[in-house]
C-alpha cells in the first residue's frame, strides 16, 4: 500500500466518522427539544393537592 493509498483510506475513515458524529449531534438535538417540550408541559400543569389528596396542608408542606 502506498502512502497515497494510506492517506486516502484515512481520509475515508475520518469522513465516515464525521457523518456518524453529525448524526449523533442531530439525534441529541432532537432529544433536547423533546426534553424541553416535556419540561415546559410539566411546568404548565397545576396540581390541586387538596382536590387530589383531601389534605389542605399538603400543598403548604410542599412549598
Amino acid at each position: 500500500m502506498t502512502d497515497l493509498q494510506i492517506f486516502e483510506s484515512l481520509c475515508d475513515i475520518i469522513a465516515r466518522q464525521a457523518e456518524v458524529i453529525k448524526s449523533l449531534v442531530t439525534q441529541l438535538q432532537e432529544v433536547d427539544a423533546i426534553t424541553d417540550e416535556t419540561a415546559d408541559r410539566l411546568y404548565e400543569l397545576e396540581v390541586d393537592f387538596e382536590a387530589v389528596t383531601g389534605d389542605s396542608e399538603l400543598y403548604k408542606n410542599q412549598t
